[in-house]
């Protein structure tokens, strides 16, 4: 606790005294220059902060014309698909290979058919592979999912 003066009366006030015990002035002791700074470095601080946020969120928009988001979108929509078929879906475990091009093959006007497998406990509780092949398609960076098979 430092003692500065007053700004009205001049009088010594503890510098976190909210008001001055002589002539009752509220704030009787500005704020240092080094509180000021602190406040100041604070406020740029997080300013640059938000504008990594910012930066970083729109660097990691979909590309709808990319390959490889193209395909991450196919597989996901098709996992989806999946998932809500399963009897036993918190057990589902998708190949190794997910989100790879190499699942996904196109076929004609916006369409692709994704080849995967899905190991997921059945209604007995046995883990059982099934291959799955569904068919989607890719319009305006939205993939949706024609028809499903699992055999």
């Amino acid at each position: 606790m430092a003692l500065k003066p007053c700004r009205e009366c001049k009088k010594e006030v503890s510098t976190e005294a909210a008001t001055c015990p002589h002539c009752g002035v509220s704030k009787p002791v500005p704020p240092s220059e080094g509180a000021q700074l602190a406040g100041v470095g604070c406020f740029i601080l997080v300013l640059l902060a938000a504008g990594y946020c910012f930066y970083s969120v729109a660097s990691e928009a979909p590309r709808p014309n990319d390959p490889e988001d193209r395909s991450v979108a196919l597989v996901v929509a098709c996992e989806q698909r999946v998932l809500a078929r399963l009897k036993a879906p918190a057990t589902a475990q998708f190949s190794k290979g997910v989100h790879s091009t190499q699942m996904v093959q196109s076929i004609e006007g916006g369409r692709f058919v994704v080849h995967d497998y899905v190991d997921a406990q059945n209604v007995f509780g046995a883990k059982i592979r099934t291959n799955v092949t569904c068919w989607t398609r890719y319009d305006n960076g939205v993939a949706s999912v024609d028809s499903l098979r699992l055999e």
